[in-house]
């Protein structure tokens, strides 16, 4: 069996199979010529998590049962328990006020309110 060249070594014909390979042929060397490389796209940044508007209650224990709604043109908030019902009076929101500090608020007063019925007794 003779080789391209017509040797008959093995290894001169894997060495002439690897330089014949498609992309060092002319052809394709003219196709690009003169032009940019292309870039590979940034992949998208992952979403971080938002800040939750459903809470536990504190009265009834059931989870993610509390809801918090704000109404900004008006400036007032409100927690509101889907399960027992319970209610808050309404909350002074800002601009910057999330349902967090409305929850948050929430509790505190219904703390406070504890500890005045404590002193009581």
């Amino acid at each position: 069996v003779r080789g391209i060249h017509g040797l008959r070594s093995n290894k001169v014909i894997v060495q002439h199979i690897y330089t014949l390979t498609p992309h060092n042929t002319t052809q394709n060397r003219q196709n690009q010529m003169g032009k940019r490389k292309s870039r590979k796209k940034p992949k998208p940044k992952p979403k971080a998590p938002g800040m939750p508007t459903n809470f536990d209650c504190p009265f009834c224990i059931h989870t993610a049962s509390v809801e918090c709604t704000i109404n900004k043109k008006d400036g007032i908030g409100y927690v509101n328990c889907s399960v027992c019902g319970a209610k808050s009076q309404p909350i002074e929101v800002t601009r910057l006020t999330s349902p967090v500090d409305i929850y948050n608020d929430w509790i505190d007063k219904c703390e406070e309110v504890n500890r005045q019925e404590e002193e009581e007794e």
